[in-house]
C-alpha cells in the first residue's frame, strides 16, 4: 500500500518499482496459472491485467473463514484446483 499523501513523483517510483517484477510473469505460460496480460499505470494507480478466471472468488473464500483459522490440506488442494 503507498500512502495516499506519497508525493506525485515517490507515488510513481513505488509503483513502477513494485509493478516491474510483474513483466516476467508475461512470459511464463502453464495451465496452473493465469495469464498476466499487462501492468499499467494510469490515473496515480497501478493496475495489473490479467485474463478472467470463473470460480470462487479467493477473497469471500477468506472472509468467510473464522478468524486466526487456517485450511486443512485438502482444503488449500480444492481453492487451488
Amino acid at each position: 500500500m503507498i500512502p495516499p499523501t506519497s508525493s506525485y513523483e515517490k507515488r510513481q517510483k513505488t509503483l513502477r518499482k513494485n509493478l516491474e517484477p510483474l513483466h516476467a510473469l508475461k512470459y511464463l505460460h502453464h495451465p496452473g496459472l493465469i495469464v498476466l496480460i499487462d501492468t499499467l499505470i494510469e490515473d496515480d494507480d497501478g493496475y495489473i491485467v490479467m485474463n478472467w478466471v470463473e470460480g470462487r472468488d479467493l477473497r469471500e473464500t477468506l472472509q468467510k473463514r473464522p478468524e486466526n483459522e487456517g485450511f486443512l490440506p485438502e482444503e488449500v488442494r480444492q481453492i487451488a484446483y
